[in-house]
């Protein structure tokens, strides 16, 4: 909660090995496959040390997963096509409000309406009717712009923040 250019520019050099550095430093996508211990790094905002330089999360796109051996083996597929948009909840203050997660969800949906695949557009909503609209339809895409947070004493206490303690 307490960002800043030294620290993120000291985690770029300690947790990015030598190789990866420079395709990072040219803005370059990254999915992130992360292990318990590894997910509780910041690595959207690590920031390496050229003049100028911003997170890595602003001039890039980044998806982060995590790496477990607990998981669903049989994945229901969605029957249709449609795309749920949740971006920037409504946290009431639990955390800081995201306005570029806001403006991310607005981008996501002018994109997949541009190939008219149908959306449910949730930005700025709160808890309640973030979890009705998740779990009334079934979805083909899932989009999620907004805080995220790992507890690895509490796994169920982890994922996308919705609300005050709820995920």
């Amino acid at each position: 909660n307490h960002w800043s250019t030294d620290t993120a520019n000291a985690l770029f050099e300690l947790l990015i090995p030598n190789p990866q550095k420079e395709r990072l430093k040219r803005k370059g996508h990254i999915s992130w496959i992360l292990d318990e211990k590894s997910a509780a790094y910041p690595w959207e905002l690590l920031q390496d040390k050229s003049l100028d330089a911003k997170p890595l999360c602003i001039n890039a796109g980044m998806i982060r997963q995590l790496r477990t051996t607990n998981y669903r083996t049989d994945i229901k597929r969605a029957p249709q096509k449609r795309a749920l948009i949740i971006a920037d909840p409504d946290l009431k203050g639990y955390v800081t409000q995201l306005p570029g997660a806001k403006d991310e969800g607005f981008r996501v949906e002018e994109t997949l309406g541009k190939f008219d695949y149908p959306t449910t557009t949730l930005i700025g909503q709160d808890a309640s009717t973030i979890i009705k609209s998740f779990f009334s339809q079934d979805y083909s895409i899932i989009h999620l712009a907004g805080h995220g947070e790992f507890n690895p004493e509490r796994p169920k206490e982890s994922g996308m923040i919705i609300g005050d303690k709820l995920f």
